[in-house]
C-alpha cells in the first residue's frame, strides 16, 4: 500500500454471489445492482464467495454498466450518503473534490477497477463473464431499486462539463463494456487492452511501473 486511500478503494473484501437459478456467479459492484444482489442474497440464502473463497470458482460474471451513466449516478450517491452521514459539511465543496480528485470513493471508481481488485482472488484460469448491465434485470426482477433520488439534467452537465481527463477514465469503462459478451481470464483482458488500446494501456501502468521500479530489493 502507497497510501491511505489505496485501501479505501481496493479494500480486502471482493464478493461473488452464487445464483444458481441463473447459473451465475456475480461480482458486487457499487452502483452495478450490488445492493439488490445482497437482498436477494439474503432473502434466498444465497452462497456467499469472499476473498480467498473465490478462487474456487470457474466463472465470476461482471455486470458492466454504461460509464457516464454509472459515474453521475456513482458521484450523486456519494454525495447523498455525505449528505446524511456528516450534515455540517458543505455539499458544493464536496462536490468539487468529487470532480476535481476523480476518485475518492468506491461508488464512482471505474469499473475497471472494481476488476482489478477482483483479480487478486482469481485462479489464472478463472474466466470472468463480462456481461452488458442492460440485462441485470433478467436476474433481479423481484428486487426494488435503491431509493436513491436520481441525479437531474443539471446535475449531470455541472459534473461532466469541464471535467479534465474525465473521458480517459469513462473510455477504459467503454473498452470493457464493448467485450459484453465475452469470457476472458484476467489475463487475456489486460493483454486485450495492451494490444488493442497500447496507449490506454501505458497510461494506467507507467505510474505504477515509475513508482515501483526499484523500490524493492
Amino acid at each position: 500500500m502507497l497510501t491511505e486511500i489505496d485501501s479505501i478503494l481496493f479494500p480486502d473484501d471482493c464478493e461473488v454471489v452464487e445464483m444458481p437459478l441463473h447459473n451465475q456467479w456475480v461480482y458486487l459492484i457499487q452502483k452495478n445492482g450490488s445492493t439488490r444482489i445482497r437482498k436477494i442474497q439474503k432473502s434466498q440464502n444465497l452462497k456467499l464467495f469472499v476473498n480467498e473463497q473465490i478462487q474456487d470458482l470457474d466463472f465470476v460474471d461482471v455486470y458492466i454498466r454504461h460509464p457516464t451513466n454509472r459515474y453521475v449516478s456513482g458521484v450523486n450517491t456519494y454525495l447523498h450518503h455525505l449528505r446524511i452521514d456528516h450534515p455540517q459539511l458543505d455539499l458544493s465543496t464536496a462536490f468539487w473534490f468529487a470532480k476535481e480528485y476523480k476518485f475518492l470513493n468506491r461508488h464512482y471508481l471505474p469499473q475497471f477497477h472494481w476488476i482489478l481488485n477482483l483479480s487478486r482472488y482469481l485462479e489464472p484460469h478463472t474466466k470472468i463473464r463480462i456481461r452488458d448491465f442492460d440485462d441485470f434485470d433478467i436476474i433481479s426482477t423481484d428486487i426494488h431499486r435503491a431509493g436513491v433520488v436520481p441525479s437531474d439534467d443539471d446535475f449531470k452537465k455541472k459534473l461532466l462539463d469541464n471535467n479534465k481527463g474525465m473521458e480517459f477514465w469513462l473510455f477504459l469503462d467503454r473498452i470493457l463494456l464493448n467485450l459484453a459478451g465475452q469470457e476472458m481470464t484476467w489475463t487475456e483482458i489486460l493483454n486485450y487492452y495492451k494490444n488493442t488500446h497500447k496507449s490506454t494501456f501505458d497510461v494506467i501502468y507507467q505510474r505504477y511501473a515509475l513508482i515501483s521500479k526499484n523500490v524493492l530489493p
